[in-house]
């Protein structure tokens, strides 16, 4: 099976402001670990190969004869950690955003530095190669294996910052030296290092997102550091977000060796790779949507993906689905789900397949006794990740009164939450959007800055 999974992450460092704050998005609760036989249960677990596929629903049992929708959350965990033996090759293309738009904040300085650092994490058995751009793209290291570090860091240490910014050049290039090596014993990636200013070629974020898509039919993937304050986060937050991946940025230079040190580590040490879920509405029931990124939605099938799988990793995704009104008994079909993924180390694909189940029943107590808090706070949480977008895009346009708006929705909406289910978490995140809402009205930058952060962390963690 290729592999055609593509990683955009733009890294951004987040944890002080975290801490600051005292808000944490992942949940603590991820439900009991039981087999896949008997009734619907908290969750069910088919384990096949390294990975442990699962799914959970909120309402395990639901109330017989009304409409209601319920909330699938489907996943998949590492059972094991990579060995040393299994770290699979690098096959990457460095793509340096030399405009003069990284002139300003010392932004080019970061970027060759964190050029170099990523180089200190690679050896003899990875492919690289460098690529610059500004009015034109440009590979100053042809693709080939890492034997002279010392030449290509001066080559790196060589680049000097001006013209305009040809983004679109610069990562097409880099993806046809990966090309060349391409193969499934190589990870193949490739690394940007600008701020996303594009304005020479094309620049809309369309043009570049289709761009993205063809980079996953091939089997690319490109990681994306935003430089710098003034990056465009709506640009390659959009690129993760079209492919699945996760976003950050690095404020300056002391953020890019951290982020080095994550990305080749972990990217070497892949357990599972393009992971599909795919649900099918059964017997009267309709897909509502996921909540999240999705390669396909119709009313009888959701289709999602989780690019890779770390060793330690627990990634899933949320789906929703509108039941018809069913007549009480146990195990009654709504869907039919398929999970399958691609093993890089022992170059197999593994799979289930398997019939969804739901109880239903007229005992209110008991619906309200199975309720599996954990997903339903994931969905406020995620929710509210992308209602922050939504913020923030007001923000960017100068309506802070609108993005004020949204936050205070969304505050109130939490709060509903948090009192309803009693949880904790939510109620710190209520009482956060309600902080923001009169802190965007005050100090406008900051606040832009700090939703930015919350919401590549939430996707960072959930979403992987």
């Amino acid at each position: 099976m290729p592999n055609k999974s593509v990683l955009f992450v733009s890294l951004f460092s987040v944890s002080l402001i975290l801490a600051l704050i005292g808000f944490t998005a992942v949940p603590d609760t991820y439900g009991s670990r039981v087999d896949g036989t008997g009734p619907a249960g908290p969750q069910r677990t088919y384990d096949k190969g390294s990975v442990s596929m699962y799914y959970e629903y909120d309402q395990p049992a639901v109330l017989a004869r009304q409409d209601q929708r319920i909330i699938l959350r489907v996943g998949a965990r590492a059972l094991r950690r990579a060995k040393d033996d299994e770290r699979l090759p690098l096959n990457v293309a460095i793509v340096l955003d030399k405009s003069g738009s990284m002139r300003s904040q010392n932004k080019i300085e970061h970027a060759k530095q964190g050029a170099i650092d990523m180089l200190s994490y690679l050896d003899e058995d990875d492919i690289v190669s460098v690529v610059i751009f500004a009015d034109y793209a440009q590979i100053v290291v042809p693709a080939g294996p890492l034997t002279d570090k010392a030449g290509v860091v001066r080559t790196i240490q060589s680049i000097r910052a001006d013209g305009s910014t040809a983004l679109y050049s610069g990562i097409s290039l880099g993806a046809r030296e990966v090309a060349r090596h391409a193969s499934s014993d190589y990870l193949n990636r490739i690394v940007l290092l600008s701020d996303g200013l594009a304005n020479v070629g094309p620049q809309s974020n369309a043009e570049i997102f289709r761009l993205a898509e063809n980079f996953m039919g091939d089997g690319v993937h490109c990681s994306a550091i935003g430089v710098g304050l003034d990056f465009n986060e709506q640009l390659l937050s959009g690129l993760a977000e079209n492919s699945g991946g996760n976003y950050y940025y690095a404020r300056n230079g002391d953020d890019l060796p951290g982020i080095f040190e994550r990305e080749v580590s972990r990217s070497t040490t892949v357990i599972a790779k393009d992971i599909r879920i795919k649900v099918y509405a059964a017997n009267g029931s309709r897909l509502a949507g996921v909540i999240g990124p999705a390669t396909e939605q119709s009313p009888r099938v959701a289709e999602t993906w989780i690019p890779f799988l770390y060793g330690g990793d627990d990634k899933y995704r949320l789906i929703e689905l509108d039941l018809p009104r069913l007549a009480p008994g146990d195990g009654r079909q709504v869907a039919q789900l398929t999970i399958e993924y691609f093993d890089p180390v022992h170059h197999i694909t593994q799979s289930v397949d398997v019939p969804l189940r739901l109880d239903v029943t007229t005992d209110e107590r008991l619906v309200s006794r199975r309720q599996n808090t954990g997903v339903i706070k994931d969905a406020y949480l995620r929710r509210m990740a992308e209602r922050k977008q939504e913020a923030v895009a007001y923000a960017r346009r100068g309506d802070y009164r609108g993005a004020s708006r949204i936050l205070v929705q969304t505050s109130v909406e939490l709060e509903s939450a948090a009192e309803k289910y009693k949880d904790d978490d939510l109620y710190r995140a209520s009482r956060q959007n309600r902080w923001q809402s009169q802190k965007v009205l005050q100090d406008q930058e900051y606040d832009r800055e700090l939703m930015n952060s919350e919401i590549m962390n939430i996707n960072q963690e959930f979403w992987g």
